[in-house]
């Protein structure tokens, strides 16, 4: 089988070796980003304690709020803010060691004060065994600790700390510092931010400042790197530590925030922005099966080394006998066949007849990879008694493949994988390789008709109605208003690919969509960058035209229709 189509072992090998690497890959990283914080959306995704809350947009560790005229500024306050679920910092105990995780995070703080206001007193990045908030954590102890508690090795926590107020008693450097905590507020390593231009708590107005915090399990090496948001991240670390995490943390602990007020210091203490990754190894139990997948991941490389090495033998030979034309339809004929539920193929003379010899007066529009036609075909429907034979006739558009298209191959080969499994009552059915109407009023009136579902509060009616309620609401609430954020006419307020990837598996809550469509605006054209973007968009919009104009792609052989 493999001399005469070695294709065919290479697909599934990788099919077969990109789930393996798939799995271990989701099974082993955990990630989450927040580009803002919503009440309803996010609550579910963070804990809260003492006085923090979410408030325009932001995680309030100290009280930012419209409720009460003073409380927004209250003295003696301290709160904590963590993500719900623990992460697994390392596995192995025995013998044979142990292995720690590495992780990688990156946030937006803004601590505000104004001007007649004493600042103090900080905040802090925490790794702790839980959410919970020690009592009488204000002032100095920044949420993390109390007079009682400071420095025992019970409290099991890292932190790194913003600080804004200088402790005589605990040696702090000055009034503008970060520092490198252990189940403590006395600082194993602070470092003054004066030199480096950076004030924490600024006179009015704020500043939002981006904090990398960089761990290397291997090494154990924890690095901190600080910088006004909007710029790059440094080439050289704050702060440089060697730590072995398993020293002081319990196995399964949190990620999060902590902060402070005191009397008379005060100062609003923020958190804008949060993403993380983790590396978190797998447990000790799945440690066989980790090295049963890995074995089959090397075992799959080296046959599919194996199979290129015979097909480049094979490749060579038959392009030295000129058959590499048949090879690559042979090849596309086979790909196609793996489709689930793939329609009949038709004979390129079925086609040609349909639409009257490709005439002119059948033509419909010209998109990606060819033009398109309208035809008539006739169907020979046969009785399931065997008995007699009826004739339909449905009406079909026909798209032309053209060979000078033929670099366009791949692309028509996945957007074909793609509508064939689409099913929409607004939306052509596909009834043989490969044909389709997704023309373009019909998407744009489909949003528009989603859009205005949305505005009225009746999105789930955007529902094939053929499912009944036979579906997860929630699942299909969170589906459209992607759709409709992806959807936005200006390409840079579309959400990312890893938000995307996150919305949908239910690891974020469902982006925030305005009731009303956005209304497209050209970017400013004054600069490379936004010049670079426009034509961007514009080159993008385009293909995306193109593509949705798909319908069939032909090609004539000697005797049958292949794609």
């Amino acid at each position: 089988m493999a001399a005469q189509n070695p294709y065919s072992i290479i697909a599934l090998l990788i099919i077969m070796l990109f789930n393996l690497a798939h799995l271990a890959f989701t099974d082993n990283m955990s990630s989450f980003t927040f580009e803002r914080f919503v009440d309803d959306d996010h609550e579910k995704l963070l804990s809260f304690r003492g006085n923090s809350s979410i408030y325009l947009e932001a995680l309030q560790l100290t009280p930012e709020t419209p409720n009460d005229a003073h409380s927004w500024k209250q003295k003696n306050a301290s709160g904590r803010i963590m993500y719900h679920k623990p992460f697994r910092f390392w596995i192995g105990d025995g013998g044979d060691g142990y292995r720690l995780a590495s992780f990688n995070t990156t946030f937006v703080i803004n601590i505000y004060r104004a001007s007649d206001w004493e600042a103090g007193n900080g905040l802090a990045f925490l790794i702790a065994p839980n959410a919970s908030i020690p009592e009488a954590s204000y002032g100095q102890y920044l949420g993390l600790t109390n007079a009682s508690t400071d420095g025992s090795t019970a409290n099991h926590f890292v932190a790194i700390e913003f600080d804004t107020e200088k402790q005589d008693d605990i040696e702090d450097p000055d009034h503008n510092h970060i520092g490198f905590n252990i189940n403590s507020i006395r600082s194993k390593n602070a470092i003054p931010l004066d030199k480096y231009n950076i004030i924490l708590s600024p006179d009015p107005p704020g500043v939002n400042y981006t904090v990398w915090v960089d761990y290397n399990g291997t090494s154990k090496l924890m690095q901190v790197y600080m910088v006004k948001e909007g710029n790059q991240k440094p080439g050289e670390p704050l702060l440089n530590e060697t730590i072995d995490l398993k020293e002081y943390l319990k196995q399964e602990s949190y990620f999060g925030f902590a902060a402070s007020t005191g009397d008379p210091q005060i100062e609003l203490n923020c958190v804008l922005k949060w993403s993380l990754q983790i590396n978190n190894q797998p447990d000790d139990e799945n440690d066989e099966k980790w090295w049963k997948i890995g074995a089959g991941v090397c075992v799959s490389v080296v046959m599919i080394i194996f199979i290129f090495v015979v097909c480049g033998v094979v490749f060579v030979r038959r392009k030295r006998s000129k058959a590499s034309l048949e090879e690559a339809t042979e090849f596309g004929s086979y790909i196609l066949k793996w489709l689930p539920g793939m329609p009949r193929e038709f004979k390129y003379k079925e086609l040609k007849k349909a639409t009257s010899n490709f005439h002119e007066s059948m033509k419909l529009g010209e998109g990606g990879f060819g033009i398109v036609y309208k035809g008539v075909l006739l169907l020979n429907d046969k009785a399931d008694d065997g008995g007699t034979t009826t004739t339909t006739t449905t009406e079909i558009a026909v798209k032309k493949f053209s060979r000078d298209s033929i670099k366009s191959k791949d692309d028509f080969l996945a957007e074909l994988t793609i509508i064939h499994h689409l099913r929409h009552k607004n939306l052509v059915r596909l009834v043989g390789p490969g044909t389709k109407i997704r023309h373009n009023q019909h998407l744009y009136s489909m949003v528009d008709w989603v859009w205005t579902l949305h505005r009225d509060g009746r999105i789930l009616e955007a529902v094939d109605e053929n499912l009944g309620n036979n579906f997860v609401h929630d699942e299909a609430n969170r589906l459209l208003l992607l759709g409709l954020a992806c959807s936005h006419p200006i390409d840079s307020e579309r959400p990312k690919t890893e938000t995307i990837i996150q919305i949908v598996s239910g690891t974020l809550p469902p982006p925030h969509v305005p009731p009303f469509k956005p209304a497209f605006t050209w970017p400013s054209m004054s600069t490379t960058d936004s010049t670079t973007g426009s034509l961007s968009s514009t080159t993008s919009s385009s293909r995306s035209y193109a593509r949705t104009q798909s319908v069939i792609k032909l090609r004539r052989t000697s005797s049958s229709l292949q794609v």
